[in-house]
């Protein structure tokens, strides 16, 4: 099969209608006119897509003859793109079902002169569709010109439309029964109107032959596609194919809607807007070619190879040098970044130790005992008053002294728990060289951004040792006579319950009337404050809460909300104190020595213990 497509512009068709040498101008065109026309005219260029498909069937001998006659009319090849389907030279061996078709395009701006020049209107299209199918099951083919653009060996397998039928949407029955599939593009009319003006009203667009009820949606391709939609579209038909192609226009200028490819290898190359579009279809097997034909397709494969590989190669360096040069201005954005942050680091750096200098003085001018610990209880920093009075070198402390070391009777989680409780105190003893000290401690939990913290361990806690010794021996003779007092106070109710049998009645007769928690909650307080652990009276003081004080307790004591609430507090700000209960404690023996003690020593059981 030859395909022979000429293209020009209508322009050259007109300019040559007017020339006063060929006489009145007619827009009558005939195919010799034409060809005379581009003779003398010397085209060598192919310019804009404005045309109409002329399709004439031939057969056998009619190939050799109809090129015979264009040849004779003189520089005819010069203008046709001339490219072999189904070759008579035996690469591919003709069947009966073998067609042969030759088209040409003509282009011109009167549709209706050109479809007089064709001889044929839409009724006489119907016959040629019928003679066309025809055609098709006889395998005979015609010599009648037709209004279809068709070219194939295989029926259905490439169909084109003619160009001057009237624009449809995809999928919609002509009035001569053909299927019109609209293949127009914004983009190609953009591109024509901007090469030739006269061309705004450009239209292309597809027909397929329903000789064999084929089913169009079947093969519908997306607008979007290139030439034969794409790779993915073509397997899902199942073609096994191989495509090399040179596309450098809009990619709806054709389409194609293929089928039946099985049994044979063709070459379509097609010449459009000096564009070149080639596709190779292979059949699964029972096919083979001639040598000049692997070689042409060996030697076109090495060439775009090659030159697809050298552009790759241009590429790669552009984007390398591209990416080098965004990379260089990433890391000067990155230097200038850092020297920013390193000078805003510095900055900082200053206003610390400025304000490390400020704390040190502040430290310094406090007379109580300051020290800062990390959470293991090593010292880091300590003020002037406690390296007076305690004597440790710098030495020392940098080689580690752990503060329990000072406080021997208190533990770090001791220390800990104070932390939590920030309104609390502890009294105990802080262990000099030579002496020790009665302190009250308070403990704080801080950040430390001192040099000797470890990048690991930045919480330090503040201890705060007040020296209590002055007030330790003013408290003492104060604990002492109001001992004394409450001794002589409660002498003969204490002196009472130190004997077991008069204390076993007496929690009897308790028991009997319904108030046993109150001397139950004295017993647990004698135990309390015999009990020399700090971290025990603690426990049990928390325990004495919970049982005897707290609001809602099982066996709360007889005493106002406002006394429970002042017994609250004073167990947070003296926790572990021997002596925290013993204002709730004057106050229980009180109750008791006037209620439950007076009634049961008049009891008779109370007079056989007095005999």
């Amino acid at each position: 099969m030859y395909i022979r497509i000429l293209m020009s512009t209508q322009q050259y068709c007109q300019s040559y209608l007017d020339k006063k040498s060929h006489g009145e101008t007619s827009n009558h065109i005939t195919r010799r006119d034409y060809f005379k026309y581009m003779k003398d005219s010397n085209i060598n260029k192919l310019e804009g897509l404005n045309a109409i498909t002329y399709l004439r069937v031939l057969h056998g001998e009619d190939v050799k003859k109809f090129e015979d006659e264009t040849r004779a009319l003189g520089g005819v090849y010069q203008y046709f793109t001339v490219f072999e389907l189904n070759s008579t030279n035996g690469a591919v061996p003709l069947t009966p079902r073998s067609i042969h078709y030759i088209a040409y395009i003509i282009y011109s701006e009167d549709s209706d002169s050109m479809t007089r020049f064709l001889g044929h209107d839409s009724a006489s299209r119907v016959k040629n569709q019928e003679a066309i199918e025809k055609s098709f099951e006889t395998g005979n083919a015609t010599s009648t010109p037709v209004g279809l653009s068709i070219f194939t060996s295989v029926p259905s397998f490439i169909m084109f439309a003619p160009l001057y039928e009237p624009l449809k949407p995809y999928n919609q029955t002509n009035a001569d029964g053909t299927v019109a599939v609209s293949v127009q593009s914004e983009k190609l009319i953009s591109y024509l109107a901007s090469t030739t003006p006269a061309f705004e009203d450009a239209m292309i667009f597809m027909f397929d032959v329903n000789y064999d009820n084929i089913n169009i949606e079947q093969y519908e391709f997306n607008n979007d596609s290139l030439l034969y939609a794409n790779l993915t579209d073509i397997r899902q038909l199942r073609l096994p194919f191989s495509i090399e192609s040179y596309i450098d226009i809009t990619p709806d200028v054709f389409k194609a809607i293929v089928r039946n490819a099985h049994d044979y290898h063709y070459t379509l190359n097609i010449t459009c807007l000096d564009k070149q579009f080639q596709i190779v279809l292979l059949p699964k097997e029972n096919f083979w070619l001639s040598r000049a034909s692997v070689n042409k397709f060996i030697a076109l494969f090495v060439s775009v190879t090659v030159g697809a590989l050298l552009m790759a190669v241009i590429i790669l360096f552009d984007r390398i040098s591209f990416f080098n040069r965004k990379i260089a201005k990433k890391d000067q954005e990155r230097a200038s970044i850092l020297l920013d942050a390193q000078q805003e680091l510095q900055v900082l750096l200053n206003k610390t130790a400025l304000q490390e200098k400020k704390n040190r003085k502040t430290m310094n001018a406090i007379q109580d005992f300051v020290i800062a610990t990390d959470e293991n209880g090593r010292i880091l920093h300590s003020n002037t008053s406690f390296d007076r009075v305690f004597g440790y070198k710098n030495s020392e402390l940098e080689n580690g002294v752990f503060v329990t070391k000072i406080f021997s009777s208190i533990t770090m989680k001791t220390l800990f728990d104070l932390s939590d409780q920030p309104d609390s105190f502890l009294d105990t003893f802080a262990k000099a060289k030579f002496r020790s000290i009665p302190v009250q401690l308070s403990v704080t939990r801080v950040v430390d951004f001192g040099p000797k913290a470890s990048d690991h361990d930045k919480e330090a806690i503040l201890i705060v040792a007040r020296n209590t010794s002055d007030q330790a021996q003013l408290q003492q003779e104060r604990k002492t006579r109001q001992g004394l007092m409450r001794s002589i106070k409660y002498l003969d109710f204490d002196a009472q319950l130190k004997v077991p049998a008069f204390r076993d009645a007496f929690k009897k007769f308790c028991e009997q009337e319904k108030n046993a928690e109150n001397i139950e909650f004295l017993e647990q307080l004698e135990k309390y404050k015999s009990n020399p652990s700090y971290e025990q009276r603690v426990k049990i003081q928390k325990q004495l809460y919970d049982k005897f004080i707290k609001q809602g307790a099982e066996t709360q004591l007889n005493i106002s909300s406002e006394m429970s609430e002042e017994q609250r507090v004073l167990l947070v700000k003296k926790q572990g104190h021997d002596d925290v209960f013993d204002p709730l404690e004057d106050n229980i023996k009180s109750l008791v020595m006037q209620d439950s003690y007076a009634r049961f020593i008049k009891t008779p059981a109370a007079q056989e213990l007095y005999k």
